[in-house]
């Protein structure tokens, strides 16, 4: 070290004598830099001194794709969930619209299997979109030059089965929003408000150690918490895998969608026996 660190400075004296410039920190990397060169051009020139490649650059370039890769994931508590709730509810808002909806009834097909053919239809959408941030959060450690080989298959996998699971919630929390009959207006508000109430609350904003408690108790009563809790369980970190953990928190996220739909079916049939709330004016219509 202490040659390396002499040939360094002689360096950059001569640098200094050539340019008449001031010693530097930056001069002193490109001294440092030429000295590195030289040594691995001309190996015999110093015996004295070996350069060798740092064994841990490449675990820390791996450890940093996998933890690129697990906060990417997560982050997608607030996108997916907005995005499918708003495009589920007013997909099927379209077709509560009082035109489509008189054609619809007079077709012989019963009206609760078109409802679960259009909410189908938006969870193959939600599919679709989950498994499209699950690439994105795939390729992004690619493009910043990180190995992809770092981030563990079974964390992928579970992962993104993680990620469409969710999604289907924000299809069912859309299902549930668009039988109370609501405008374009209120759908984005509502999938605003609920998104950011689920991201800052699930774990994911802030270190779950610096949240309030209260905070805490809220973030469990939102499927955002399980959601980021199933990712941390096969997070890959030290190898570990609790494939266990996993399916419980999955299990949590998927009882909040079957509480959506619920209420979504529970709304619907109310909508169905008073039809003034189906169809505003319909009742003075008929009167008059």
């Amino acid at each position: 070290m202490d040659d390396f660190l002499r040939l360094t400075r002689i360096e950059a004296l001569a640098q200094q004598t050539q340019t008449g410039a001031a010693v530097t920190p930056a001069a002193l990397n490109t001294a440092a830099d030429a000295v590195i060169d030289t040594l691995a051009d001309d190996a015999g020139a110093y015996p004295q001194i070996n350069v060798a490649d740092d064994p841990g650059a490449a675990s820390d370039k791996q450890e940093s794709a996998r933890t690129a890769y697990v906060m990417t994931a997560k982050m997608g508590v607030y996108p997916l969930l907005a995005a499918t709730l708003v495009c589920t509810a007013l997909a099927m808002n379209a077709f509560s619209a009082a035109n489509v909806r008189r054609r619809l009834y007079a077709s012989p097909q019963h009206t609760g299997t078109m409802v679960m053919q259009e909410f189908a239809a938006c969870a193959l959408f939600g599919a679709i979109v989950s498994l499209l941030y699950w690439g994105i959060s795939m390729a992004l450690p690619a493009l910043a030059g990180l190995p992809i080989s770092g981030i563990p298959l079974p964390t992928l996998l579970y992962s993104g089965v993680s990620l469409v699971l969710y999604a289907l919630v924000g299809v069912a929390s859309g299902f549930m929003i668009s039988m109370l009959s609501a405008n374009s207006v209120a759908v984005n508000a509502v999938a605003n408000v609920f998104g950011l109430l689920v991201m800052f609350t699930s774990g994911m904003a802030f270190p779950i150690d610096m949240m309030p408690h209260v905070m805490i108790i809220i973030g469990k009563l939102l499927p955002g918490w399980w959601f980021c809790q199933s990712i941390d369980a096969v997070n890959g970190m030290d190898g570990h895998i609790d494939a266990g953990l996993w399916l419980a928190n999955n299990a949590i996220v998927l009882l909040f969608g079957v509480a959506f739909i619920c209420l979504g079916l529970a709304f619907s049939k109310l909508r169905r026996s008073r039809p003034e709330l189906a169809a505003p004016g319909a009742t003075q219509l008929a009167e008059a």
